[in-house]
């Protein structure tokens, strides 16, 4: 999964609700992206683009989005709590707090998109995968990446929190259905915040790719974030961290994530039963 989904609570549901809506939300937007996740994988570790296995790592995907988005949404919640303890909640406090929740999942969500990076390239069961990475990097090979992850969803978050509704006003007047309108802002949103965050997916790629393409002499090329950034700009030039092959694909996935985001997170809880909603 591409790090912690952010979804637009609805006024409606209850804390219950809520998880349920982020849990169901993300598993349809990991399963929905799923291809386009291969595609971004592939060209950010410096492979071809193919089209056989576009669904591998699904499975482990879906199976992220319990722990990591319960663990996210508890420290989320507890922290915004303590935060608004003596005075209202307010855009800065919310902030700070997706930033600690961001940060006490990253080691979860890095270890499974690992694991998740070496089924996309190689084809191998995610337990093979796992006892792969094992035997070459030990448990510290499961966080590698953590930095450069924690930026991306940072920045993921940033971009998508509050801005729906300004994207939405100043969509073209042609665009008169309010759900079209939706789509349209989610799409650009999640391009924009697509390209911004890429340089930081393409060096967790390359980092998270190392064990499977490269020899264990070349390993240590990409063994830490500085070095993985002077490997990439040596071989790449500036336009390989700004603009980097790939880029297209970081922006297709998040701009079709926050697509499904959108529309799931607000539809889906009209299906909800009644226990999951407020108390009128």
């Amino acid at each position: 999964m591409s790090g912690v989904a952010r979804i637009r609570s609805s006024e409606t549901l209850n804390e219950a609700g809520e998880f349920v809506n982020g849990i169901t939300s993300s598993v349809t937007m990991v399963v929905a992206a799923q291809s386009l996740d291969k595609w971004r994988t592939d060209l950010f570790s410096g492979k071809e683009f193919t089209t056989n296995g576009l669904y591998r790592g699904v499975g482990v995907n879906c199976l992220a989005v319990i722990p990591v988005q319960g663990l996210a949404y508890g420290v989320n919640k507890v922290v915004l709590q303590v935060l608004s303890k003596d005075s209202p909640e307010s855009d800065g406090k919310k902030h700070l707090s997706n930033g600690i929740a961001t940060t006490v999942v990253t080691p979860l969500a890095v270890a499974f998109e690992r694991v998740k990076v070496i089924q996309q390239l190689t084809g191998v069961s995610s337990q093979r995968a796992i006892e792969g990475l094992y035997e070459t990097q030990s448990y510290a090979g499961f966080c590698k990446g953590a930095v450069s992850t924690w930026v991306r969803d940072y920045i993921w978050y940033l971009g998508l929190f509050g801005n729906h509704t300004r994207m939405e006003s100043i969509q073209p007047s042609m665009i008169r259905h309010k759900v079209l309108r939706k789509m349209a802002a989610d799409a650009e949103i999640g391009a924009l915040v697509g390209a911004v965050s890429a340089p930081f997916d393409k060096v967790r790629a390359k980092m998270q790719a190392d064990n499977v393409l490269l020899s264990q002499k070349k390993r240590d090329i990409y063994s830490t974030l500085s070095k993985t950034v002077r490997q990439i700009y040596q071989d790449e030039g500036l336009r390989g961290l700004l603009a980097p092959k790939g880029l297209h694909a970081r922006m297709a996935y998040a701009s079709a994530s926050a697509i499904v985001m959108g529309l799931t997170t607000q539809e889906y809880p009209r299906h909800f039963p009644s226990s999951l909603h407020k108390e009128n």
